[in-house]
C-alpha cells in the first residue's frame, strides 16, 4: 500500500523546475568543480615543497633528520668484498660470591627499549664516564636483579669493533677494545 501526503512535491512540478534551472545547477556545478581542482593544485603544490624540502634538509643534515620522505642511507651495508664493521657490547657482572653473569643491554636497562638501551649505555658508560651517587645506585640495583639478588661488586662494559664476514657470518675483533668497569 503507498500512502501519499498531501504535502508532498509533485513530481511533473520538480521535473519542469529542474529542467527551468538546469543551467544554473550546471554552472554552480562547474564552479564547484573548479574550486576543488583549485584546491587539489594547491595541495599537490604544498605537498610537492614540503618533500622538496625535506629532501634539501635530509641531504644537508649530517644525521638523519626525520621525519622525512627518503631512503635510508646504506652506510652499515656490507662491502664489495662482503665485509662490514660491526660494534659488540659485553656486559660483565660480578657478585660478592665470586660468581660472574654475562648480561645483554635489553636484560640490564629493561626499563628502555633496545635501541634506546644500547644508546644509554654508549653514552653513559663509554669513554671514562662520570658517574653520581644515584647512577651507581640504579646500576647496582639493576646488577643484582640481573643476578636473582646476588650482591653484585661491579659491572665491567667492553665495546669491541669486529670486522663481520657476511658470507661465513664469521667476525675478527678489529683494533682494541673499549672498556669501562664500575665498582658497586
Amino acid at each position: 500500500m503507498l500512502l501519499v501526503r498531501s504535502d508532498t512535491i509533485n513530481l511533473d512540478s520538480l521535473i519542469k523546475t529542474r529542467k527551468k534551472n538546469a543551467p544554473l545547477i550546471m554552472k554552480l556545478m562547474s564552479k564547484k568543480d573548479e574550486r576543488c581542482a583549485t584546491v587539489k593544485i594547491i595541495g599537490v603544490a604544498a605537498l610537492m615543497l614540503v618533500l622538496a624540502s625535506q629532501g634539501i634538509l635530509d641531504f644537508r643534515s649530517d644525521t638523519e633528520a626525520f621525519p622525512t620522505v627518503s631512503m635510508p642511507s646504506f652506510e652499515g651495508a656490507p662491502d664489495t668484498t662482503g665485509h662490514r664493521t660491526v660494534e659488540k657490547l659485553t656486559i660483565v657482572a660480578r657478585y660478592a660470591d665470586g660468581t660472574a653473569r654475562e648480561a645483554d643491554a635489553e636484560t640490564l636497562f629493561e626499563q628502555f627499549h633496545y635501541s634506546s638501551a644500547r644508546f644509554s649505555i654508549d653514552h653513559l658508560l663509554k669513554n671514562d664516564p662520570i658517574l653520581d651517587a644515584g647512577t651507581i645506585d640504579w646500576l647496582r640495583r639493576q646488577v643484582a636483579r640481573v643476578g636473582d639478588g646476588a650482591e653484585p661488586t661491579s659491572v665491567t662494559f667492553t665495546w669491541q669493533d669486529f670486522d663481520l664476514d657476511i658470507t661465513s657470518a664469521r667476525g675478527n675483533p678489529v683494533g682494541q677494545p673499549t672498556i669501562t668497569t664500575v665498582g658497586l
